[in-house]
């Protein structure tokens, strides 16, 4: 594997690179496990729920608190995080309150993000998902081309890796933030 790849990565290079892959419940019918499969074959160490077999990490699917330790965890461990937001057959976006979620985690704790669907991130997209470069460096993809070449999603987060983490969040200043929040007297 290529030795750029961990460069930035937080565990130093002699671990592989992480990704955390995230997909909503209703596109689990193999889907996940060909996208783990190309991401594996890109040198990549894949955290996911939905794949087969789960995870040796997995633990408890069943336990709230277990899931909830597990997938953050995740989230810490990861270099990049890959969520999957789809449409409906009228063109709307998918519920995803745990995509959404997970995307506040990796902005707050400034992962690298890609999000793949279609039309993304369009004006019908939740207001913090379109504003979450602010925070962190996101890359979007097309869900079609994924579906079609899921080694497409492989090689952006590879080129993704390559880089130094993006400047993401920059901080208002005092008077600005106070001036937002009404609190200028």
């Amino acid at each position: 594997m290529d030795p750029s790849l961990n460069e930035y990565s937080s565990g130093g290079s002699d671990r592989r690179s992480c990704v955390y892959l995230d997909l909503p419940v209703q596109m689990h019918s193999g889907l996940s496990d060909r996208l783990a499969l190309a991401l594996e074959q890109a040198g990549l160490q894949v955290f996911s729920s939905h794949c087969q077999p789960a995870s040796p990490l997995a633990g408890p699917g069943s336990d709230p608190v277990a899931s909830t330790r597990r997938e953050f965890n995740w989230m810490e461990t990861c270099d990049v995080f890959v969520t999957l937001l789809p449409r409906d057959s009228s063109g709307r976006l998918v519920r995803a309150e745990a995509a959404h979620m997970r995307l506040g985690w990796a902005g707050a704790l400034k992962k690298r993000v890609v999000v793949v669907g279609d039309g993304l991130p369009g004006p019908d997209a939740p207001l913090l998902l379109r504003g979450i470069t602010a925070l962190t460096r996101t890359d979007f993809l097309g869900l079609s081309e994924v579906l079609e070449r899921p080694g497409q999603l492989a090689r952006l987060v590879r080129t993704v890796l390559s880089q130094r983490p993006g400047a993401g969040y920059v901080p208002y200043s005092a008077q600005a933030e106070q001036a937002m929040l009404g609190c200028v007297s």
